[in-house]
């Protein structure tokens, strides 16, 4: 299979139980749904949908957080910026069938079980055409042997969705418990330091862009700890991420429509216009640097105000859009604005050093998301003594009762 679409249909998808991690009643589960597998250039992608054609998530496969049990398999979807999210069991009907588009060609197919292998061995054959037919070297997934049935076993697709809210203990049917997914490196399960981008198996790796040129079966097994395919972690952030989470954080904020929403927030959009534009005397004429770019917003601020240099820092598929975007503004971006398609851990100026840096770098209570850390990390490296960071200060406000008077007896 070189790419296409393929869609299995008549599925029966239950969500497990967050804390228990069980399912109760397949009888009670979703009938009716699909789930869509896009294969071609980049990544992989995964939808699982109900009868009536709404989503219950949208994934970038990799061979991390999938593994199967009998015939049911469970998908984990680890949300952008999230330790995990939740686990659905997916069970192939009898009926279940599955049909093509593109060069993967069609077929059908019925029982459970041979359904449970076709929609295995599809996942797998995706994540093979993205990984250049190397999936096997990092990891797969395996079904439980004490169960019967024999499978494959070979590379998982798996998930990463913007839905749910923890990683649970596991799933199992008949409210059986179930081991976790194993641990990525670290066992932090958090998403990547660095600014948003896509794994660089979504662009290709690393690039510059200048902005002038613009179930039957309980307990089903954990994935073995062999089928993490974290990558050797190349900066200290690295080392203490979950690369399934990674993947998923930057995948998300590679999304035009993503970005849009940011930008659609005005008083934070106007907030940083005001500061920046507002404050010429800090931005003209001196280097800056963005960490974090996304659309670029800041750095075209920055131009504005003055700027003559900005390196615009944005490690997922955004950087392509910042470029454009730097491109179409002539005098305020183009020559002035350069684009970097790189974590800014992992970023080589040659030794140089900038007057100002720009993000926006707060999560939810500050420190989710972890751009904190790379803005930090960008003060340490990159700016020079004196230098000026916008913003340069937060403050995480906490509800704390005070103990009552103390009385003397």
């Amino acid at each position: 299979m070189t790419g296409g679409v393929q869609v299995f249909g008549d599925l029966r998808v239950a969500l497990v139980h967050p804390e228990t991690g069980a399912i109760g009643d397949w009888d009670a589960a979703q009938a009716g749904c699909k789930l869509i597998i896009r294969s071609g250039q980049g990544a992989p992608q995964l939808s699982l949908e109900q009868a009536n054609g709404g989503s219950f998530m949208q994934c970038v496969l990799s061979s991390r957080t999938a593994w199967r049990a009998g015939p049911t398999l469970f998908f984990l979807s680890p949300q952008p910026g999230g330790a995990g999210g939740p686990v659905y069991g997916v069970r192939c009907c009898s009926s279940s069938s599955s049909s093509s588009h593109g060069d993967s060609g069609s077929s059908s197919n019925g029982g459970g079980r041979a359904a449970a292998d076709q929609l295995q061995a599809a996942l797998d054959a995706a994540l093979a055409v993205a990984t250049g037919g190397a999936a096997a070297a990092g990891g797969g997934m395996e079904e439980d042997g004490h169960h019967g049935g024999a499978c494959d076993g070979g590379p998982a697709a798996a998930a990463g969705s913007a839905a749910g809210r923890r990683n649970p203990h596991g799933a199992a049917s008949n409210g059986a418990a179930a081991p976790a997914p194993a641990a990525g490196a670290g066992g932090s399960g958090r998403p990547a330091a660095g600014s948003k981008r896509a794994a660089d198996d979504l662009n290709g790796g690393p690039a510059a862009a200048h902005g002038a040129n613009g179930g039957a079966a309980s307990n089903p097994p954990p994935p073995p700890a062999a089928a993490a395919t974290a990558a050797t972690p190349t900066n200290a952030f690295d080392a203490k991420t979950d690369r399934a989470s990674s993947d998923m954080y930057f995948h998300y904020y590679g999304q035009l429509q993503h970005q849009q929403n940011m930008l659609q927030d005005y008083t934070r959009t106007g907030t940083y216009y005001s500061a920046i534009v507002g404050n010429p005397a800090d931005f003209a004429g001196r280097t800056v640097m963005d960490v974090g770019a996304g659309s670029g917003i800041l750095s075209l601020f920055a131009a504005q105000a003055g700027a003559a240099r900005v390196y615009a820092v944005e490690a997922s598929g955004a950087a392509r859009w910042a470029a454009a975007l730097a491109a179409a503004n002539g005098g305020a971006g183009g020559g002035v604005i350069t684009v970097l398609n790189s974590k800014v851990e992992e970023l080589d100026l040659g030794g140089e050093r900038v007057d100002v840096l720009v993000s926006e770098p707060m999560g939810t209570l500050l420190l989710n998301e972890r751009m904190l850390e790379s803005y930090l990390h960008a003060r340490d490296r990159f700016l020079k003594p004196g230098g000026k960071m916008f913003p340069c200060l937060g403050r995480i406000h906490a509800d704390v009762p005070l103990p009552g008077p103390h009385t003397r007896g």
